[in-house]
């Protein structure tokens, strides 16, 4: 296993970047990380980094890295759909880690992860990078809309729109049960799970990341519908 946290970088690729040297990121790297792995303490070296190593995935923790790092990542990641992006961020910075999602990170995860689970969730987010198309999963959502499980992408037409993995298993399971209303404790439980930290805000967020994407106007959805008070439902009557 490679890592580098110091001296000049090689010019080789690697399968992770992680950028941010604290106990978390080490165990993960000198355990369960695969042989090509660079660590990074310098936020600074980050940009060429990326230009160098070619990552699959690449983790950030917060700090080191700041909201430029952020962005930066963001925007790799928008240049080239294949890679994975996650951020580790304190407790307390919960809009960090939405503003992370909304730029297009797959995960945002709260530095309270036990090491094993943050280790086996970057394995799946790698293992889906190189995954194919399987039998049975794909789901027509609608008319001219059919989410892609394995790839996690939704073709819209003769466009392929990438979803983040909660955004994914929130269509796929509303998608699945047309006409049933959620709570959206129920959406926490069933999508997030029972160890998941923060409220109905998250929700929210990703039913509204969801209508910019699946409605023709998300200002008036016709989908995925609000039911005041109670929660979220998928209208089948619109397919």
């Amino acid at each position: 296993m490679e890592a580098d946290t110091r001296g000049p970088l090689r010019v080789d690729r690697v399968e992770w970047l992680v950028l941010g040297a604290n106990p978390l990121t080490e165990w993960v790297v000198r355990t369960a990380a695969p042989a090509r792995v660079r660590l990074l303490a310098d936020p600074d070296d980050l940009a060429g980094a990326l230009a160098a190593a070619y990552p699959d995935l690449v983790l950030l923790s917060l700090p080191p890295a700041r909201s430029s790092e952020v962005a930066l990542v963001a925007q790799e990641r928008g240049r080239h759909p294949a890679l994975r992006a996650v951020l580790l961020a304190p407790e307390h910075a919960m809009r960090e880690r939405l503003e992370a999602l909304e730029l297009g990170f797959d995960e945002a995860f709260d530095d309270r992860i036990l090491p094993a689970e943050l280790a086996a969730r970057l394995r799946l987010l790698t293992l889906r990078r190189v995954s194919r198309p399987q039998v049975g999963m794909h789901i027509t959502v609608a008319a001219g809309l059919e989410l892609d499980v394995v790839m996690q992408n939704l073709r819209r037409g003769d466009r392929t729109v990438h979803l983040r993995p909660k955004e994914v298993r929130l269509l796929q399971l509303m998608a699945s049960h047309p006409g049933r209303v959620f709570t959206r404790e129920q959406l926490l439980e069933r999508v997030w799970g029972s160890n998941h930290v923060g409220g109905s805000r998250t929700v929210d967020v990703h039913v509204r990341w969801l209508r910019e994407k699946i409605e023709a106007n998300p200002h008036e959805p016709v989908l995925l519908q609000t039911v005041r008070g109670v929660g979220y439902r998928f209208e089948p009557a619109a397919r």
